[in-house]
């Protein structure tokens, strides 16, 4: 009798939990996608800036610009996660 009571609460987790896993493997091939761009584009930028006379210093800093602003990045995105959860003790029910 609480087999059959359960069925329904356990078909909706089962599916809640695939199409989670769904949701992270698609959100994990498009960061791997995005940042895969991010690292070719800059090569081709390079070889134009110095085929056209950009200087050495010039194209380092732009290299370590964006380097700082994908770590930066990633950093608040894990801060954001540490910070959004709720704290130890407190109810999360509305």
């Amino acid at each position: 009798m609480v087999e059959g009571s359960l069925l329904r609460e356990r078909l909706l987790a089962t599916l809640s939990g695939f199409f989670g896993l769904l949701a992270l493997l698609l959100a994990s091939i498009g960061l791997y996608g995005s940042s895969l761009l991010q690292r070719c584009q800059p090569e081709e930028e390079i070889g134009i800036r110095m085929a056209l006379g950009a200087r050495a210093r010039k194209v380092r800093w732009l290299i370590l610009r964006e380097a700082i602003a994908a770590v930066t990045g990633w950093c608040g995105g894990g801060v954001a996660l540490i910070v959004a959860r709720d704290p130890p003790g407190r109810d999360a029910t509305l």
